[in-house]
């Protein structure tokens, strides 16, 4: 499913994702997974720790983008037993 951004945190939110266990175009609260659009349109997902932007990969699309970010969230809500299915 090709998805945007904003269509990635309404997934999440349905998901009962909190929204401290992810980040857009930030450095985030934490060490946490986050995606952020670069000014030359290129999409980027990293890891978020210490301050800095750390194992950064670049996407050529948002979609491609939002699909890896939305992947790492889900195995983290998992784990961390907040993950709700839903129909």
């Amino acid at each position: 499913m090709r998805m945007t951004v904003t269509d990635m945190i309404g997934r999440l939110t349905a998901h009962g994702v909190p929204d401290w266990m992810y980040t857009v175009g930030s450095l985030g609260g934490g060490e946490i997974d986050g995606i952020a659009q670069r000014n030359d349109g290129t999409w980027i997902t990293y890891y978020s720790e210490r301050g800095a932007m750390r194992s950064i990969k670049e996407w050529p699309s948002e979609a491609e983008a939002t699909a890896d970010l939305f992947a790492k969230v889900e195995k983290f809500a998992r784990f961390k037993g907040v993950w709700k299915d839903i129909p």
